[in-house]
């Protein structure tokens, strides 16, 4: 069974991974258009060349924007990453002041995730 600490730093690091995620999409459409202003303006010197990689560029424009987009591009994946991040920020929230928290130690609380083969039951 995987263990996630229970932690302002563990939603902090979810919450860094889908803005990573999100970026880094935004970040590759970024640079195959400044890579297809760049080949434009070399059109005399590329010769026969430009058009084959013009159409490269365009396949993987194409190609990011089908994994970025729709229920299981990376902009979906981002968004549940955010929603475990909000979930487990309001268990650590609910177990600080509830007055519930138990020993009162230091140590992050672990959220055992269970068997994907077994009902959804969450025990902290």
């Amino acid at each position: 069974m995987t263990k996630y600490a229970i932690s302002p730093e563990g939603t902090d690091a979810l919450r860094k991974l889908a803005q990573t995620l999100s970026s880094s999409s935004d970040e590759i459409v970024e640079s195959c258009n400044r890579i297809s202003n760049e080949i434009n303006g070399l059109a005399g010197e590329l010769g026969i060349f430009q058009e084959h990689i013009l159409l490269l560029i365009k396949k993987v424009l194409l190609l990011t924007k089908k994994s970025k987009e729709g229920p299981d591009g990376t902009d979906a994946l981002a968004n549940s990453i955010i929603s475990l991040a909000n979930n487990i920020e309001e268990l650590y929230c609910f177990d600080s002041g509830s007055g519930t928290g138990g020993d009162n130690s230091s140590q992050p609380k672990v959220l055992k995730m269970p068997d994907p083969n077994q009902p959804k039951v969450l025990k902290l």
